[in-house]
């Protein structure tokens, strides 16, 4: 995390590099793959299967280990127990299948994770990048990239007054009160960023 202090929003302002495990496409390939919604059990009808998979997915944390065991846990339950009603009949795995697949390729989805991904992401006062200003996110960028960058090539920065201030833009530009005097003078010496101004008038 660092730390930002200068004009506009970027008084004070904290920059967080944000890493996650989220959830992509079990929904999917759980129907699409291995559980017929024609036949009865916890995920039977089409709206209702896919309502009460949503519902399970929603109360889950990935990125805690014991949730998402839990989860795995809790759909075997419902493949084994018919959840639509109070008195829950018991069910067999195998009975709510679609063709072509089987309860061990089904399980070996279901405790694979390979539907668990890490997302990462940057985040300005815990805001995410993408709900950023055009302006806001240019500037961003530019702080995160100027130090990990060891080219000596120069940097241009096309029309740096449309989205932010000049005085914003000089004073990120300076990144000496965000990384310190060693990444101010690096870039100073071997990579000094230019602007660009556009004018109608000329």
């Amino acid at each position: 995390m660092g730390r930002i202090v200068g004009p506009t929003r970027f008084r004070a302002a904290s920059l967080t590099f944000v890493s996650a495990i989220i959830q992509r496409g079990f929904r999917r390939e759980f129907f699409d793959k291995y559980i017929n919604q024609g036949v009865n059990g916890s995920f039977c009808g089409k709206e209702p299967g896919e309502l009460r998979l949503i519902d399970l997915i929603d109360d889950v944390d990935f990125n805690d280990p014991a949730q998402t065991t839990t989860f795995v846990e809790t759909i075997e339950k419902h493949l084994e127990i018919d959840h639509r009603s109070s008195k829950k009949f018991a069910m067999m795995p195998s009975d709510q299948l679609r063709k072509h697949t089987n309860v061990a390729a089904l399980y070996d989805f279901l405790w694979s994770f390979t539907y668990l991904i890490p997302e990462y992401s940057l985040k300005l006062d815990g805001e995410d990048l993408n709900l950023l200003s055009p302006g806001e996110r240019g500037a961003l960028l530019l702080v995160f990239y100027l130090p990990v960058d060891r080219s000596d090539m120069p940097i241009i920065v096309d029309q740096p007054e449309e989205n932010l201030d000049n005085q914003t833009v000089y004073f990120l530009l300076r990144l000496s009160l965000f990384f310190g005097p060693p990444c101010a003078d690096r870039c100073r010496r071997s990579q000094p960023p230019s602007g660009l101004r556009h004018s109608v008038g000329t």
